[in-house]
């Protein structure tokens, strides 16, 4: 196995970014979320003092002091990550399972452990005796702790986590009897007739460009009420509010059309719309960017990763929440109403400035299928910037932030390297550098409506109701610590 960072990053690149993009956002951080707690449940296990992710107390088994003084390294921790997600994929990312076993065969571990042991399953998972005996008859090998942190995790927290990630539940809240869709609404959640409520949220009509259109559901909209946050309580989550915008919808459909207009002849404004709409792009970014000025331990990266995750996690569900209660319409629906009145906007891939129908207008990026306000990037920018300024300050004395190189440290956006167009755009290889993580958190609310997602009010209605969380994160994650060092 490469070096422990080494061998994280080749995870990161080589099986989870090429399956995790397939995941609606909510999904995909809360699947991340589940990996980022196996990486550090690896490190509660060999660690005299670090408390477990999930229950926030010491692990009910953990390697004895012995194992733990003499091998409790970030060689061995990471080999029990590896063993860990080998399992933990099969059911979180299923796709990814062959590529997870790839990796671990060229790394020349055992890629056949793909189920929890059995030894495990023949515990109860709450039988802490048992499973103490499965670790010590093992010898606390990496594979054996795996096992048990899998075990736990996804018998304990993820089965019942209010997701309804199997598909179990049906919308009334009750089981279903058959034919169970992963992820689907538990609340009964129904778009409200658009002519008796012309402002609410209607789905778009999607296709895939192979003759097949449809028009999609509101992507988890139970999560908000089901679903437990990891850092902040039950009450606080349902105490935050946004403002209601008071959208002028006639004079914020102008503002749309308006900036679309500008970006129809911007590369900047183009590629950074691509690259904010991926948080795992911003995420990497400002992995990358940090790294390289405090240049931490592999273990700070999972304190690192473990709070930032769960930050996504909580502004996830906050931002789900209002996006529910206020229910509003997405500006391409409200402009595609106009049918054949002429505007002057982006005229679509390759076409630039152009004058069309109304009918016609969509907006630079995919229009994600979830109501418009609050902005949930809005939220999930603002907090993980805030998170990491907070843990900078206060873990590593730096005050004035850092400045973050886009798309990652050193790199560049290449000409033509456009996901949308191409070939095309930016024409020029493009620079890009944010002097701090305000500035980042900022563009990513702003790059929203250049690409005509938003609405205006939508960028400060998820910062009013997502403020502080980041700073919440870093001392949930602290927290883990103890009150001892990493």
């Amino acid at each position: 196995m490469p070096d422990p960072l080494s061998a994280q990053g080749e995870m990161l690149i080589n099986v989870i970014w090429p399956n995790i993009f397939e995941y609606e956002t909510p999904i995909a951080i809360r699947i991340i979320v589940a990996i980022d707690v196996t990486y550090w449940n690896c490190i509660a296990v060999y660690h005299s003092t670090v408390l477990d992710a999930n229950t926030k107390q010491r692990p009910a088994i953990t390697a004895d002091a012995y194992t733990i003084k003499k091998y409790g390294t970030s060689e061995t921790r990471m080999l029990c990550a590896a063993y860990g997600n080998l399992i933990a994929f099969s059911y979180l990312m299923p796709k990814s399972s062959i590529m997870m076993e790839e990796l671990l065969d060229s790394w020349g571990l055992d890629a056949s452990l793909t189920r929890i042991n059995a030894d495990v399953l023949l515990c109860d998972v709450n039988n802490v005796d048992c499973l103490q005996k499965v670790a010590d008859n093992n010898n606390y090998s990496p594979q054996i702790m795996a096992s048990i942190i899998v075990y736990q995790s996804s018998t304990l927290y993820l089965e019942n986590d209010g997701w309804n990630a199997d598909g179990s539940i049906g919308v009334d809240g009750t089981e279903n009897t058959a034919n169970d869709r992963a992820y689907s609404d538990t609340i009964g959640y129904k778009p409200k007739h658009s002519k008796k409520y012309p402002h609410s949220w209607q789905p778009l009509v999607e296709d895939n460009e192979k003759g097949f259109f449809y028009h999609y559901d509101h992507v988890t909209p139970h999560i908000g009420f089901t679903v437990e946050p990891k850092i902040i309580s039950r009450q606080e989550l349902e105490s935050r509010s946004s403002p209601d915008p008071e959208y002028d919808y006639d004079y914020e459909a102008g503002l749309v059309i308006d900036r679309l207009a500008d970006l129809a002849i911007n590369d900047t404004q183009k590629t950074l719309v691509e690259f904010f709409d991926n948080k795992f792009f911003v995420v990497f970014a400002m992995l990358t960017n940090i790294e390289h000025v405090v240049g931490w331990s592999w273990e700070e990266r999972q304190l690192f990763f473990i709070g930032l995750t769960a930050v996504e996690y909580d502004v996830v569900l906050a931002s789900w929440r209002e996006k529910v209660n206020f229910d509003l319409i997405r500006p391409t629906t409200l402009i595609k109403r106009d049918r054949n009145k002429k505007i002057t906007t982006y005229g679509g891939p390759y076409s630039g400035l152009k004058e069309i129908k109304s009918r016609d207008f969509e907006s630079y990026h995919r229009v994600m299928p979830h109501a418009e306000y609050p902005s949930g990037s809005g939220c999930i920018c603002l907090a993980v910037t805030q998170f990491a300024d907070t843990l900078l300050q206060k873990r590593y004395d730096i005050d004035n932030s850092v400045s973050v190189t886009l798309p990652y440290y050193g790199g560049y956006f290449e000409a033509g390297s456009s996901i949308i167009e191409p070939g095309n755009t930016p024409k020029n290889d493009l620079y890009v550098k944010m002097t701090d993580l305000t500035q980042l958190s900022d563009t990513c609310g702003e790059s929203r409506l250049w690409g005509g997602m938003h609405f205006t009010a939508s960028i400060a209605g998820s910062h009013e109701l997502c403020d502080g969380i980041g700073a919440a994160g870093y001392e949930y994650a602290n927290a883990l610590l103890n009150g001892y060092p990493l």
